[in-house]
């Protein structure tokens, strides 16, 4: 992130925004993502702990290492870590950059897991770079990005379209990509991984599934939202326009023909 600025901020508000999205996306991201053979762990942008908590609790043999850049955010973990009810001997939580570890040794780890992480880091590749110094071989890699230019609604909504265009511009000027999801496999093979598979993962809802595409529009509310106070400081007037954003998407979830759509995109590789 250039200049400090962060898309999402740090308030609480968003802190607690992002235990509920978990909450809300884990049951799609963990499909695909198998630690059931792995004992340490390493997390990587690990926030606010909502990703160690979901993992600690579905593999009860595993201890996790969360590797966080933001203080505030490793302050809020320990918390909701220690709210969580989990053994403290089950995790570790480190203050650092995951560029420049200052680990001179191979890691001991099985696994490495990043969930929304690269979205918000300028050079991806020295991040991979630096997993791949520090990594014993054979330490296997599961990374979920984002591919914000896929989302799409029907009917079309003029004004969350141009609020979510000028997020992902918003989310480019901070040294971020908005769509990194895109370019998993490029990095990957660049930083020297052996990737296995770069797989989407498509979220459809429709009439078929009301409650699910309900929960998915109140959650997109939610997540354009928590970008609002970044976006209004650095010179986007967006804030003018929430109240027809809200207005289209309470008519998205009212219109029982209305559909959701949005792809994540996958990958698992290893050293």
């Amino acid at each position: 992130m250039s200049e400090g600025i962060y898309l999402h901020g740090y308030s609480e508000w968003e802190q607690q925004r992002l235990l509920q999205q978990n909450d809300i996306l884990s049951k799609y991201i963990y499909q695909r993502i198998d630690l059931s053979q792995a004992t340490r762990i390493l997390e990587v942008g690990c926030g606010v702990g909502a990703q160690m908590i979901y993992m600690l609790r579905k593999y009860p043999g595993i201890h996790i290492t969360g590797l966080e850049l933001e203080e505030k955010q490793l302050e809020k973990a320990r918390l909701n870590l220690m709210h969580s009810g989990i053994s403290e001997s089950r995790y570790t939580l480190l203050l650092g950059n995951a560029t420049r570890t200052g680990w001179d040794t191979l890691q001991d780890f099985d696994a490495v897991v990043m969930i929304w992480v690269l979205e918000h880091i300028p050079d991806c590749e020295a991040v991979l770079r630096e997993l791949k110094r520090v990594l014993k071989p054979g330490t296997q890699i599961w990374i979920t990005e984002v591919y914000h230019q896929s989302f799409a609604t029907y009917p079309a909504m003029p004004a969350i379209q141009e609020f979510w265009q000028q997020m992902i511009h918003f989310q480019s000027r901070t040294g971020g990509d908005a769509n990194v999801g895109l370019r998993l496999g490029q990095f990957l093979h660049s930083a020297g991984f052996q990737t296995e598979w770069v797989a989407p993962f498509p979220m459809l809802f429709d009439a078929r599934n009301l409650p699910g595409r309900a929960e998915m529009f109140e959650y997109w509310k939610d997540l354009m939202y928590s970008s609002i106070d970044s976006m209004e400081k650095n010179g986007y007037n967006v804030l003018q326009n929430w109240a027809q954003v809200e207005y289209e998407l309470t008519q998205l979830k009212e219109d029982a023909n209305s559909v959701f759509y949005y792809s994540f995109i996958q990958a698992k590789a290893a050293i």
